[in-house]
């Protein structure tokens, strides 16, 4: 893999590299986003996906192997209620197959805005972030353990 170095002489050059050391790089796929709002799995053909769940209650939602190492994924909860709190009948409640760690294996989404990016680094998804793109908060969504 290509490395950019930078030179006084010469500024960026680029130079042949390799990837030693398995740094990771993050690879969007290059398809539309999806929506879902029932229980299932979310694609991982798709960088985005929106989370609707339905007025009157929440559902479950499972998140299964990435296909390429460095591949990012984002979900974000976009409509329905918005409850306040975790528990909340609009809760979506996504499960990781493979989480980097047990303490990591669900992420919970309640509030409107509440987003998760990840990455998979060949054997396991890894949380990069989570936060809440209309309060600015990263109180929510919560990632918690299962038992």
């Amino acid at each position: 893999m290509p490395k950019v170095v930078y030179t006084p002489a010469k500024g960026l050059v680029q130079e042949a590299g390799s990837n030693v050391g398995g740094a990771m790089i993050g690879f969007v796929h290059d398809a539309t986003s999806e929506t879902i709002n029932a229980a299932g799995a979310v694609s991982v053909s798709s960088h985005m996906t929106f989370l609707k769940p339905p007025v009157a209650g929440g559902f479950d939602v499972t998140l299964p192997n990435g296909n390429i190492v460095g591949q990012l994924k984002k979900i974000m909860l976009t409509a329905g209620l918005a409850p306040a709190a975790p528990g909340d009948v609009s809760d979506v409640t996504l499960t990781i197959t493979s989480p980097i760690s047990p303490v990591t294996k669900q992420i919970v989404f309640s509030v409107l805005g509440d987003t998760a990016e990840l990455i998979w680094n060949g054997s396991a998804w890894r949380i990069l972030a989570t936060h809440n793109t209309v309060t600015g908060l990263d109180s929510t969504p919560v990632v918690r353990a299962v038992p």
